[in-house]
């Protein structure tokens, strides 16, 4: 296909294509300036509802003393999910906290500093999960200018890094984008990630403490002498331990998979949506990719590019900032 050429700026442009200066690009919402060559082309976006001006009406924003800008996306299955992850939470506090910590505790046996150490990691698993639920998951800077290897997202039109996806859901752009949790009703991408991996360390190891305390307490514990008799959580016994007993087997399971695979992300610096592309090349075309992603460094200089660069120590705590805040795309 033969080009023609502009002459008010002598850049190739291909026939049918109107080129646009990048100053006229500001009031067109629907254009896409590609950087490599400067060329525009004018492109709808494929979804409407996720075009530039619908940005704001798709989360709560807000600002948070010490934590900074924090948003809810405004997806009710998302919302939905997110609600059955707290109430599961509540009801499994209910059912350690009210059948076996503070009856045992009253009745010697068990010490406080158990009740302690469980407190704090559950207070720590609730945490964590408002934190990465509220995080912005690495939305790209408005301010921020596009490098040569950048492309442009056909959805948002907005210049991306190489490794940045665009997301349905939250309605633009996320670097290192992993997946779209909606259990957290979030995107798991750069700047969240760390606060992912501590809520899946939570809940695996809050999981895992009440599931111990629950067969304790069915088949190894004394019976309760400081228990009321007729108060509801002894009168349901049975009924409350097992339903304890089963959420906590599901959540121990899920959370070591989601964990093995976030472990696995990280090492390699390949999120789980590259994963997928790389399983789905191999399925169609039979063959293993001509180079598998290799590990990027030591285990703990990988961790430190995720949980930040400071002491480890505080590595166990949620709600701090790991890189400098990024601007909102909204």
């Amino acid at each position: 296909m033969e080009a023609s050429y502009s002459s008010a700026n002598g850049f190739a442009v291909a026939p049918g294509l109107e080129w646009r200066s990048p100053n006229a690009l500001a009031s067109s919402k629907n254009t896409i300036q590609v950087p490599n060559d400067h060329r525009a082309y004018n492109i709808e976006p494929e979804d409407g509802k996720n075009s530039r001006n619908d940005f704001q009406s798709l989360a709560w924003n807000f600002n948070v003393p010490f934590l900074g800008r924090m948003r809810i996306l405004k997806d009710k299955p998302g919302l939905v999910a997110s609600s059955i992850i707290v109430l599961y939470w509540l009801y499994g506090n209910y059912s350690t906290w009210f059948a076996i910590l503070i009856p045992r505790y009253l009745g010697g046996q068990v010490p406080s500093v158990l009740l302690m150490i469980y407190a704090a990691i559950s207070a720590l698993c609730i945490a964590s999960f408002i934190r990465v639920s509220t995080m912005n998951p690495g939305s790209l800077s408005i301010s921020q200018q596009p490098q040569a290897d950048w492309n442009v997202c056909q959805k948002c039109l907005r210049h991306r890094p190489p490794n940045a996806h665009h997301c349905r859901r939250c309605g633009h752009c996320i670097r290192k984008m992993d997946h779209h949790c909606p259990w957290v009703n979030n995107c798991i991408g750069e700047d969240n990630q760390f606060a992912f991996m501590l809520l899946l360390t939570y809940a695996y190891t809050l999981s895992i403490m009440t599931l111990v305390l629950d067969i304790l307490h069915l088949y190894f514990m004394p019976p309760c002498h400081t228990c009321d008799k007729e108060s509801f959580v002894v009168v349901h016994q049975s009924v409350i331990m097992w339903t304890a007993v089963v959420m906590a087997v599901m959540m121990t399971c899920g959370a070591f998979g989601l964990y093995f695979g976030q472990h696995i992300s990280i090492l390699f610096d390949t999120p789980s949506m590259e994963w997928n592309r790389i399983q789905q090349t191999m399925f169609l075309t039979g063959r293993p990719p001509d180079k598998w992603p290799s590990q990027k460094g030591s285990m703990l200089s990988v961790y430190r590019t995720v949980c930040g660069s400071g002491s480890m120590i505080l590595w166990i705590f949620p709600c701090r900032r790991v890189r400098p805040s990024h601007q909102f795309m909204v």
